[in-house]
């Protein structure tokens, strides 16, 4: 039996990789220097300027001749992705925000792997963070909610790397997750922006993110690939986000996040017919938990009318929060207190992040 060691090497794939920068300026270099550093002929890097109106023009001169700029009026992060998936022209598709950072070998590693297995749509993998205080928080991806505690206990078996491609020198070897990342991400988070790799032409229209939502616009897309087709995920660090005093999509408030939590649950595994045959009891149990987070953020805004116009539709609500919601705004807030520290000790809810 042949083993992956013995075959003829894969044809690499070339990559066209997609910054989009919106006042950004003191980020921007040291993003597309990671991104450079790790090209190779014919690959290509797409910086889409959604309206910079700081020094980024400045910035992106500097780099004439080896990048390609697009322009567009300020209409945020999923359209700007939009138009720079609209200009590439490579088979691979990866991106990076502009304050954030690609970590060595990132590249490589999604490139041999995905020539390895042809029949993957995508590719993901962990990551770092670092804080305003300097601090560097390693594996950030074991971190984010989701129903189980570790990637392995929720991801199942998993592979070695070097099973399928060879490591770069100095590289340790790490596992490979083939998982149902469409059903997995009703309830959890898995993927980060700065560390996918798409086939574009299988993937289609599924690559795309969503242009109407004012965050987690990146989940649309997600959600889209990891319907359409296969995707792993590379447990290994692949790109640093840095906390910084310009904020960041992802500081949007809570309400903001369960809104459109909402409307990409309902667009997707609500209007899936086979999902709901299957797992229809599933997604209702995640839709309510929303909608019952949703609620005591409104009471807690003094919203009580909005609240329980929320709660109209959710069959299983603790009596409490009912009350409460419909209580006058002037009592809520010691009321909703008093019923976050009734919870069940032990109980689980969705987060958003």
């Amino acid at each position: 039996m042949m083993t992956n060691s013995d075959a003829a090497p894969a044809e690499l794939l070339r990559c066209s990789v997609i910054i989009p920068t919106y006042n950004r300026a003191a980020y921007l270099e040291r993003a597309i220097r990671s991104v450079l550093d790790q090209l190779l002929e014919g690959d290509e890097l797409i910086v889409v300027d959604d309206g910079s109106d700081d020094d980024t023009p400045r910035v992106l001169s500097a780099f004439a001749g080896r990048i390609i700029v697009l322009q567009g009026a300020h209409r945020g992060a999923g359209q700007a992705r939009n138009l720079g998936i609209a200009r590439a022209r490579n088979e691979l598709v990866a991106f990076l925000d502009s304050d954030d950072l690609w970590l060595p070998n990132k590249l490589q590693l999604q490139r041999q792997l995905m020539a390895a297995r042809p029949e993957l749509l995508y590719s993901f993998g962990n990551f770092e963070v670092q804080f305003s205080d300097g601090s560097l928080h390693r594996r950030f991806l074991d971190r984010w909610p989701r129903d189980c505690a570790t990637l392995h206990d929720g991801l199942g078996p998993a592979h070695p790397y070097s099973s399928f491609a060879s490591l770069p020198t100095g590289t340790a070897d790490f596992a490979v997750f083939d998982a149902d990342f469409y059903s997995l991400q009703l309830t959890g988070f898995y993927i980060l922006t700065d560390t996918l790799v798409v086939r574009r032409t299988a993937a289609g229209d599924a690559l795309a993110f969503a242009d109407d939502l004012p965050t987690y616009e990146d989940l649309e897309c997600f959600y889209r690939l990891a319907r359409r087709g296969r995707g792993v995920l590379l447990d290994v660090e692949m790109a640093r986000q840095f906390e910084h005093r310009d904020g960041r999509l992802s500081d949007y408030p809570g309400l903001k996040k369960l809104d459109a939590r909402l409307v990409l649950l309902q667009r997707h595994w609500g209007r899936d017919d086979g999902f709901q045959g299957s797992q229809g009891e599933r997604y209702r149990a995640v839709l309510e938990s929303l909608l019952r987070q949703k609620a005591g953020h409104l009471i807690s805004q003094g919203r009580n009318i909005e609240a329980r116009e929320t709660l109209r539709t959710v069959a299983e609500c603790p009596l409490s929060l009912r009350v409460l919601a419909g209580m006058p705004p002037m009592v809520t807030k010691a009321g909703l207190r008093l019923y976050r520290s009734l919870r069940r000790p032990g109980s689980r809810r969705l987060h958003a992040y």
